[in-house]
C-alpha cells in the first residue's frame, strides 16, 4: 500500500508560489540512480520548473540556505533512512513492493520508495502534488 503523508508541504508550495523570485528547488539524488528513479526526478523537475521553481538536480547533499531540498532514493538507502529518522518518520514497517512513503518537513521533502518503482511512483505522487 502507498501512503503519502506530505506535512506542510502544501503550505510550502503556496507561500513560495506567491513569491516574486523564482524559489530554488534542490533534488538529491544517490550517484548510483536507475533509469526509473531517473525518469520520476525527471518529471518531477519537469513539474516543478512548470510551477515556477529554479530547479537543480544534484548528488550533493550538503544543505544550500534559502532552499527547499528533495531527497529522493531507496527506503534502503543511507541518506534516505537517516532523513526519515532524524524526522521521526521511519515507517515501523515498510511498504510493500512498488510502495513509496513521502515525507515533508519545513523546508525539506523526502521520497523514499521500496524499490526503484516505489520511487517512481513517489517522485510521481508529489509532481501531481505540484501540479494541482
Amino acid at each position: 500500500m502507498r501512503s503519502l503523508p506530505i506535512l506542510l508541504l502544501g503550505v510550502l508550495l503556496a507561500v513560495a508560489g506567491n513569491c516574486q523570485q523564482r524559489e530554488r528547488v534542490r533534488i538529491v539524488t544517490a550517484g548510483h540512480t536507475n533509469a526509473r528513479t531517473a525518469f520520476g526526478v525527471h518529471w518531477l523537475e519537469g513539474s516543478l520548473d512548470s510551477a515556477g521553481y529554479r530547479v537543480e538536480v544534484t548528488t550533493d547533499a550538503s544543505p544550500a540556505p534559502g532552499t527547499i531540498r528533495i531527497l529522493v532514493g531507496a527506503l534502503a538507502d543511507r541518506r534516505v533512512s537517516a532523513a526519515l529518522r532524524s524526522n521521526h518518520a521511519y515507517p515501523d514497517s515498510l511498504p510493500g513492493r512498488e510502495g513509496f512513503k513521502n515525507l515533508g518537513h519545513g523546508r525539506r521533502v523526502v521520497i523514499g520508495g521500496r524499490d526503484s518503482s516505489g520511487t517512481l511512483y513517489g517522485c510521481i505522487a508529489l509532481s501531481d502534488k505540484v501540479r494541482s
